[in-house]
């Protein structure tokens, strides 16, 4: 799953949702700052996937100016992939790209699984 060059709407669950750029940055800072605190290549892959995700937000609001519509929700990134595999491991497992301890009764928490 993780060997694909863009994800679109329904590739993973609703956790994965492009924000607003505001949030995305602030996003990808705090990745910055938990790499700074304790460098691994687990980190820098997080950082570069914040990247990513800023990258495609812009892209996706500049083809919004021009009245097109798109389900891209993610545009890889160089350095993304230790990231990617690991949500693609969750997702196979659990059926949620974030880890158990988001989980609700056991279920991702963008679905009503009660």
């Amino acid at each position: 799953m993780y060997r694909n060059a863009s994800y679109h709407r329904g590739s993973f669950c609703r956790c994965w949702v492009v924000k607003d750029l505001k949030s995305h940055i602030n996003d990808w800072w705090d990745e910055v700052i938990e790499f700074i605190e304790e460098p691994s290549w687990d980190e820098w892959s997080d950082i570069c996937v914040g990247y990513g995700r800023i990258h495609t937000c812009l892209i996706v609001n500049v083809l919004q100016l021009f009245g097109i519509s798109s389900t891209l929700v993610y545009l890889r990134f160089p350095g993304d992939w230790l990231y990617l595999k690991k949500i693609g491991s969750r997702y196979s497992q659990y059926h949620c790209i974030r880890s158990h301890r988001h989980l609700i009764n056991g279920c991702c928490p963008s679905i009503n699984c009660q």
